[in-house]
């Protein structure tokens, strides 16, 4: 029990500095514009690019896992799947004024 209090705080005195995240600003709330905001977001290519390593990286580990890993399997597919959820999610967005305007 004492070696990893010890460890944890040799870990966060050693621990690269974060860097710093700019403020967040509200989304915008006319509908319009939450949607174009989406759409440029699918269509960034460092946005895709991001999203594709992270799923390139998740499949590789799911590939590489041993017989026994189930329980580490069973993560990476629901990491997996939340990524799928997030662009759907975000192409759902794109539409909303099509819904709207019905």
């Amino acid at each position: 029990m004492r070696w990893e209090a010890f460890c944890r705080a040799l870990g966060a005195k050693f621990a690269p500095d974060r860097p710093e995240l700019f403020p967040l600003e509200q989304p915008p709330e006319n509908a319009g514009e939450l949607a174009e905001a989406a759409r440029k977001l699918l269509q960034d290519p460092v946005f895709r690019l991001v999203m594709e390593r992270v799923e390139l990286g998740l499949i590789q580990r799911w590939r590489h896992s041993a017989l026994g890993e189930r329980d580490q399997r069973e993560a990476v597919y629901l990491l997996h799947t939340a990524i799928e959820e997030l662009r759907a999610e975000l192409a759902r967005m794109t539409t909303i004024t099509r819904r709207t305007a019905a």
